[in-house]
């Protein structure tokens, strides 16, 4: 019995010196939390009498703890530099030690002689019958916070002596998007004054044009869910009627503790950079689906813009340019004529329709008219060089081919003439007989027919060079085509065995009828006219792949191999005098190659001298 109340005493005095401990080890760590709280904390009587006072006030203010305990609390160091809050802090202690809480901000002088302000409260400890037994007043240094606020207060006057007078229309929207702030701008802007989106919150919402005001809900919405700057370009409508272009920026704004504050944005009047860009885009545009080539460069030399003309004239894309010297599209021998053009250029002259020889890049070299302009800086100086150029290659063909023929026709045409003149005058000038007159007449007449052909065959020439001849295009079968032909011929030339091999499953050709036969007829009419003993002339047609070839054969005198490369020329002629005899203008083979080139097809010679030729065409199939 005996042991077990020793051992029921001892089990009490552990459990007590345990509490003990506890106890003081709360009090330790109390203590330290007391003393090294960065706030200013004392302990007072309810009749203000100061208990204790942490090391933190200490470090801040000065003294010691000796000098502080046991004084009323407005004696100590803190306090004494002031005798309004002393008074302030004495009525504060009387309301503190009947259960208020008290604060207010003060000002406490430093260690090293400075004042700092200080968020100081005072709060009433009260024990289990509701009595005021201690106050317990804390000090936080607020100094940082004031120069802040104090900073700020000196920006706010200062942003609105600058939003007043800024271009642009400042606002501030509160939460329920109602203004808080309106600057002057925006009359110039809107058309309506501040006054008036102050009294009316949705005045805002209802100068926006009608077909944006999907974009600003949007916008809105935007901004309320992702707390975030958005901007926007919209249209608003002044009351006037007149549509300005506006450039919105917004963003949220919130305070230290994430309170929403409402939102900051600006419009700025964008109407004249809008239409600039219109304006620019239509060039942008133009210059892009031109044919020309549009080419920008430096002073230097050096390609900065290229447009799909330029693209299609030479071959290069836009890549393959950018950033290179524009002599890659210049002969060696036309580069000192640029360099002159640039010196004229750098002077701010216009050089108009300019003719000269590029080069693409596959080496073909063509003719080229050329516009430069020079482009000026804001100051007025040359910083670069446009250049607009045309492809005149095929005009200058063209005008060559012409001048060509001129000459040549008029030389062809001399011979029969003068034969027409000589035995035209002769007959006029002198008595002939019946039978001379009418061999005189013969002769004339096939002067004229050969006049006739060399005039055709040149304007047909002429036609399907400039493309002005109106073709009619559809799918054609070929074998009445070639029967007619050797139908034709086969009556014209009883000497002549002329054959047609033709399959009658021979799939259609795309062309134009009266063309065709052209070629066709000339193509045998050769064959007969370089048969001059006769003999068999074949036609023939088959299927090769994708297109049909027409052949024709004859056994005459053949074309020697020197002839057969110039024998689609124009107004060429073989040299020698078994040609010569039989005539011929030298323009139906150059009549038959371009139209079996307008048609998408070849034509071609192969030919021994002595034993025959045979001319190939080849169609695409319809």
């Amino acid at each position: 019995m005996r042991a077990n109340l020793l051992k029921h005493f001892l089990r009490k005095m552990r459990a007590k010196e345990r509490k003990q401990m506890e106890e003081a080890e709360s009090y330790a760590l109390l203590r330290v939390m007391f003393d090294q709280s960065s706030s200013l904390i004392s302990v007072l009587k309810p009749d203000g009498t100061v208990l204790d006072i942490n090391s933190s006030a200490f470090d801040v203010i000065g003294g010691t703890k000796s000098e502080a305990i046991g004084k009323p609390f407005w004696e100590t160091l803190a306090w004494v530099h002031s005798p309004e809050l002393q008074e302030r802090l004495r009525q504060a202690i009387k309301s503190a030690a009947q259960g208020e809480f008290v604060s207010f901000e003060a000002t406490h002088p430093t260690a090293d002689g400075k004042l700092i302000y200080v968020d100081f409260s005072l709060k009433p400890v009260k024990d289990d019958d509701g009595n005021v037994v201690l106050l317990l007043p804390e000090g936080r240094d607020i100094t940082k916070r004031r120069e802040a606020e104090e900073a700020l207060r000196e920006v706010a006057v200062k942003y609105r002596i600058v939003a007043d007078n800024t271009y642009n229309w400042e606002f501030w929207l509160s939460p329920a998007d109602r203004f808080i702030y309106t600057s002057p701008s925006c009359r110039r802007i809107s058309g309506h004054g501040a006054e008036e989106f102050n009294a009316d919150p949705g005045l805002l919402r209802s100068i926006i044009h009608p077909d944006d005001r999907h974009l600003w809900t949007d916008h809105r919405h935007d901004i309320t869910q992702t707390k975030a700057l958005g901007e926007l370009e919209l249209r608003i409508v002044r009351p006037d009627g007149d549509i300005r272009w506006v450039h919105h920026v917004c963003i949220p704004v919130f305070d230290d503790n994430g309170n929403h504050l409402g939102t900051r944005g600006s419009f700025s009047d964008i109407t004249e950079r809008k239409q600039a860009e219109e304006k620019n885009l239509r060039l942008a545009v133009m210059v892009e689906s031109s044919d020309d080539a549009i080419v920008g460069k430096t002073l230097d030399g050096i390609i900065t813009s290229w447009n799909r003309g330029a693209e299609k004239i030479f071959g290069y894309s836009e890549d393959e340019v950018l950033g290179k010297p524009i002599t890659m599209l210049i002969p060696a021998e036309n580069v000192d004529e640029v360099l002159q053009m640039d010196e004229r250029l750098r002077h701010g002259e216009h050089i108009e329709h300019f003719e000269t020889v590029r080069r693409r890049k596959d080496g073909q070299l063509i003719h080229m008219s050329l516009s430069y302009s020079p482009i000026r800086d804001a100051q007025g100086r040359v910083v670069a060089v446009s250049t607009i150029g045309r492809d005149i290659t095929e005009r200058k063909e063209m005008e060559q081919m012409k001048d060509e023929m001129i000459s040549a026709v008029s030389h062809e045409m001399r011979t029969p003439l003068t034969a027409m003149l000589g035995y035209t005058e002769f007959m006029l000038d002198n008595e002939v007989p019946a039978d001379q007159q009418r061999e005189y007449l013969r002769i004339t007449l096939h002067e004229s027919e050969k006049l006739n052909e060399l005039i055709g065959n040149f304007l047909d020439l002429q036609r399907l060079r400039s493309r002005k001849e109106t073709v009619t295009w559809r799918p054609l079968p070929l074998q009445p085509l070639l029967e007619e032909t050797v139908a034709l011929f086969t009556r014209v030339s009883e000497r002549h065995h002329i054959t047609l091999d033709c399959p009658s499953d021979l799939p259609r050709i795309c062309g134009d009828n009266k063309q065709l036969r052209q070629v066709f007829n000339n193509l045998v009419s050769n064959a007969v006219k370089y048969s001059p003993k006769g003999g068999a002339v074949r036609v023939a047609a088959r299927r090769e792949k994708d297109c049909v070839v027409i052949t024709v054969r004859d056994e005459g005198i053949g074309i020697s191999p020197q002839a057969v490369e110039r024998i689609f020329e124009r107004f060429y002629r073989v040299n020698n005098t078994a040609c010569r005899v039989f005539g011929g203008t030298g323009l139906g083979l150059a009549l038959v190659r371009e139209i079996v080139t307008a048609h998408g097809g070849e034509v071609w010679v192969e030919s021994t001298l002595g034993k025959g030729s045979t001319f190939f065409v080849s169609l695409p199939v319809a």
